[in-house]
């Protein structure tokens, strides 16, 4: 069967994918095939009406029987294409099927026009008007069928064909058959055949072009279709992904926005929200005339604790504080940031700031403080241990302390600044004193670059106290700076200082090999084997070149090492970087010594991980002995166990008969303290060790 082909896309195909274009080119076959069925009906019945005409022109001058028959035939199949015409439009809706039923009405119209294609022949006289009559009812009827089959080029094919071929054969056959036969009308025969070849070619032809214009807009019309679906379709995805990158580009914006005014560990308004806050709740006060409380909230101790235990047990610790705040009072919105009474944010790590709001008078302030202290109040509790907080609060007031916010926040820095001076729960209200107070330290701080090269720095030796014997065994190295401005200082005043601007390195050095020298020299004098504890601090220990600075010094100082013990605080030693360089210095003979025992966060469980010679107990714990039940537990715990695992315990702050009695009763090794002897130079160490003092006399 012929079937027409549209494989020359038009320009607006290249739009579509290939499975598109078939599905259009089906479309266009389906279509086509449908005009020339649907028409059917009027084509059946124009030729059982034409076939009427027929019969009546040739009643008198044909068969009858033959004229009947090829009639009744014509009528039966016309009646057979309405029908199933009429079928398919009611009942066929399935495309997969659309083939064959097109192949059923292509066979019914090549049979419709073969009836007519053999009546010319059927009914053939030699008279020329008869012919004449057949003829024209041909042509007509060629020219009928021309029509609906021009949309579908195999259904025009299969009618000309049909239509054609047997008068053209029938007539060319005549020509040729008498072409030698004289008066047998040979020419018109010729003539007859000839042109019915040309006209069915003629018609082939104008077939052709046409049903390939009908599909040409047919696939213009549908492809047009097709795109602008597409088109919808894309517009709609376009709006869609739009629609999303929006919703992601407001849900990112507010991220940010979120990022930038909230501290990610804890969720809290960041600094930058106290800003905004405090622009607004100044801005308030000012119209109505009330006071501000800048209040800076610093949990104490936290360095230590994330030291100790870890980075995720400190996250734990501020994330419990600031969890407790929120819970306490809820989280403020900027904007309307006047209803809050408490406005909670985090200006640094471990520093909250509190806004009080709506205060009348300054004792308002101090009494609104005193309550943020019952957050710490209920300690906290993490895998392994049992985490009691303090803090150090510092306040300023809005306009007494400042009436900008840089000063506010300054002042309550300097107040809070100040309470971390006496340790525990401290509040301090801004005065003006405080900045005297700053400025001492920034003298502090400055001096230390000097003092070393201005050798204004001593050390001082506080004894040990074999608790046995009663007799001196061994130093405890203290370092105090002569400040000709301010004059003696302590190493709790200077020693943070000098860690934080770097002056510790080269002032251990000269802590380390003064006093390596000085005990060289007692043992010189006799006093072997007198040992030195000598602190060492994490910045210290974190220094690359620490190692090559000790073994120099032994080797210019000539003392072996098992007569030094290093000091290091309980929060230093168990730092993963740290015990790798504490168990180096174990091996070249030094002794180690754990400072300040029981204020850290380790326990003894830790002292496993390295050989540990002595522990010296705090003397926050030895003073309170008399009066503390827990303290008691807490230092005959630690004796006992340290006995268990072989070290020596030393009870630090020793400043009463009674602390001593009751480090006897547990059997302490060693006490240290003011009720034996303060720090003192080393001259007044040399005669008690010349006097061989026992001390502990009236025991």
């Amino acid at each position: 069967m012929l079937e027409e082909k549209t494989n020359n896309p038009s320009h607006e195909t290249h739009f579509l994918s290939p499975e598109e274009r078939k599905v259009i080119d089906e479309q266009i076959y389906l279509e086509t095939s449908k005009i020339a069925i649907n028409m059917s009906t009027l084509g059946g019945t124009t030729n059982i009406i034409s076939g009427l005409f027929v019969l009546w022109v040739m009643f008198n001058k044909a068969s009858l029987g033959l004229l009947l028959g090829w009639y009744g035939l014509l009528v039966l199949a016309n009646l057979v294409n309405i029908g199933a015409a009429r079928y398919y439009r009611n009942k066929i809706a399935d495309p997969r099927v659309h083939k064959i039923w097109r192949l059923v009405f292509s066979i019914i119209f090549g049979v419709i026009c073969i009836l007519w294609g053999i009546m010319p022949i059927l009914f053939y006289t030699p008279e020329i008007n008869f012919q004449v009559y057949t003829l024209s009812f041909l042509l007509a009827v060629i020219i009928g069928f021309s029509f609906p089959s021009i949309t579908d080029f195999t259904l025009a094919v299969i009618s000309l064909c049909c239509l054609l071929v047997p008068s053209i054969v029938f007539y060319l056959y005549q020509w040729i058959h008498n072409f030698n036969v004289p008066n047998q009308g040979t020419d018109i025969s010729f003539g007859i055949g000839s042109s019915l070849l040309i006209l069915g070619l003629f018609l082939i032809t104008v077939c052709r072009f046409g049903s390939r214009w009908v599909k040409r807009f047919f696939q213009l019309s549908l492809t047009n279709v097709a795109l602008t679906g597409k088109l919808e379709n894309m517009n709609k995805l376009l709006e869609q992904r739009v629609k999303e990158r929006t919703t992601e580009l407001e849900k990112s914006l507010g991220q940010v926005t979120y990022q930038a005014t909230h501290d990610l560990l804890t969720d809290l308004p960041n600094h930058r929200s106290l800003v905004q806050f405090m622009k607004k709740a100044v801005r308030f006060c000012r119209q109505h005339d009330e006071m501000l409380g800048v209040v800076f909230f610093s949990i104490n101790e936290i360095d230590r604790i994330y030291n100790a235990l870890g980075h995720q047990t400190g996250d734990i610790v501020i994330k419990t504080v600031a969890s407790r705040f929120q819970e306490a009072y809820g989280e403020p919105n900027i904007d309307n940031i006047e209803v809050y009474n408490y406005v909670v944010t985090l200006s640094r790590k471990d520093v909250f700031v509190i806004l009080l709001q709506h205060i009348t008078s300054p004792e308002e302030v101090e009494a609104k403080i005193e309550p943020l202290l019952n957050i710490l109040e209920k300690p906290i509790y993490t895998e392994k241990q049992v985490i009691k907080l303090t803090a150090s609060v510092g306040a300023s007031l809005y306009p007494r302390n400042g009436r900008d916010i840089s000063s506010l926040i300054m002042n309550a820095d300097a107040a809070m600044l100040l309470a971390k001076q006496p340790g525990g729960n401290c509040i301090k209200m801004y005065k003006a004193e405080i900045n005297a107070s700053i400025t001492k330290q920034l003298e502090m701080e400055s001096g230390l670059h000097t003092a070393l090269l201005r050798t204004e720095f001593i050390i001082q030796y506080q004894p040990f106290i074999d608790l046995k014997t009663g007799l001196i065994s061994g130093m405890e190295a203290l370092v105090r700076w002569e400040n000709p401005a301010l004059g003696r200082i302590g190493p709790d005043n200077f020693i943070p200082l000098a860690e934080a601007n770097g002056i510790i390195i080269p002032l251990g050095e000269w802590v380390l090999r003064s006093a390596c020298a000085q005990t060289k020299q007692w043992h010189e004098e006799g006093h072997s084997p007198l040992k030195i504890a000598i602190n060492l601090s994490a910045k210290q220990l974190h220094y690359k070149f620490i190692m090559q600075s000790i073994i120099n010094i032994l080797k210019e100082v000539k003392l072996d090492p098992h007569f030094i013990e290093l000091e290091l605080t309980e929060t230093t030693v168990f730092q993963k970087d740290v015990i790798p360089i504490v168990r180096e210095l174990r091996e070249m003979g030094f002794l180690l010594s754990i400072d300040d025992f029981g204020t850290g966060y380790s326990g003894l469980t830790n002292l496993k991980q390295l050989t540990v010679d002595k522990i010296k107990i705090d003397k926050s714990f030895v003073q309170d002995v008399v009066t503390s039940s827990d303290s008691r537990a807490i230092v005959a715990n630690i004796i006992g166990l340290a006995k268990k695992l072989n070290i020596v315990v030393v009870a630090e702050g020793v400043e009463t008969k009674e602390q001593l009695e009751f480090l006897q009763m547990n059997d302490c090794d060693v006490a240290q303290g003011f009720y034996f002897s303060p720090a003192a130079d080393p001259e007044v160490i040399s005669e008690l060790l010349q006097s061989k003092t026992r001390f502990m006399r009236d025991l």
